[in-house]
């Protein structure tokens, strides 16, 4: 990205230096899971990226078994063109069979829509959670909020309402928690309340420190093994999986790494493990168990 304020120019670069023609394809995406031994992998997708629907199924029916992807939403049309929004989600899942959906509150935020548990988006939740697929939120913080941790627990909150609205829904909330803002000098300081929203049962968290704190820390990172102790404490390993946001982390570790420092941290068993690395991912695709997969 580049940009010029008061005459002088401005660049900050958000993708690993290596990407060819600044693209990730499914091709490359193997290649790296290849590489670093990972079975399978779940699409992200985010407005940024595109919204093509069908090119992501297209990337998953290239490599069955491999592939998996959730399907984005138009979050800034739902109120002004809610049947259009229903529409194309209904086609991403049952037509192109995409495996989830992706929610991202910020961009329906950023088009003056209110929180989005209810009100003009209760039409657009009762057709998504019909669908029978997970929902990966990724929450940053609510409006009006100076202080991003606070504006980041005011989220939680929202998502509590929205759980409880729709309690047989599975959830999961994607990279973690916005890490920096809850950094006390090489530690994370995280308080009791944001454990709250995991008193559901059905809702899940993604470990995924690497892409949010790989500037600050090195590898293997034990400035986060509390925190990944905490998430153990108070989520449990069953609703814990892997989360890389590749090729993202590759500014900061390879893939192998970013998968090595949870296996060799030794906070876990073998059970927890095999669940973080893979077995909560496929429970919560409904797809059949895998090794590693992020």
């Amino acid at each position: 990205m580049t940009w010029t304020i008061d005459g002088d120019d401005h660049t900050k670069q958000i993708y690993p230096p290596n990407l060819h023609d600044v693209a990730f394809g499914p091709g490359s995406c193997i290649a790296e899971m290849d590489y670093a031994g990972v079975d399978a992998a779940l699409l992200h997708v985010d407005r940024a990226l595109g919204l093509d629907a069908a090119y992501l199924a297209d990337c998953v029916h290239r490599y069955p078994g491999r592939l998996y992807s959730m399907t984005p939403v138009d979050e800034a049309a739902i109120g002004p063109d809610t049947d259009r929004v229903i529409r194309e989600l209904d086609e991403a899942i049952r037509t192109h069979r995409l495996h989830a959906i992706k929610f991202i509150p910020e961009y329906a935020y950023r088009a003056g829509s209110p929180a989005w548990d209810d009100g003009p988006f209760r039409p657009f939740w009762e057709a998504a959670t019909g669908l029978g697929v997970p929902i990966f939120f990724t929450l940053g913080a609510a409006p009006g909020f100076t202080d991003e941790r606070d504006g980041f627990l005011a989220e939680l909150d929202v998502l509590i309402r929205w759980m409880e609205r729709y309690p047989d829904a599975p959830a999961s909330i994607t990279h973690g928690f916005p890490d920096r803002a809850f950094l006390e000098g090489d530690r994370l300081e995280l308080p009791d309340r944001i454990w709250v929203p995991w008193k559901n049962p059905r809702l899940h968290l993604e470990v995924s420190f690497p892409v949010r704190l790989g500037d600050l820390f090195e590898y293997p990172y034990s400035e986060v093994w509390p925190a990944l102790e905490a998430m153990l404490h108070h989520v449990g390993a069953p609703n814990l999986l892997w989360g890389t946001d590749m090729p993202f982390q590759n500014r900061f570790c390879t893939y192998r790494q970013s998968r090595r420092w949870i296996e060799t941290c030794g906070l876990l068993d073998g059970s927890e493990l095999d669940d973080i690395m893979g077995r909560t991912a496929a429970r919560l695709l409904g797809i059949a168990p895998m090794g590693a997969a992020g």
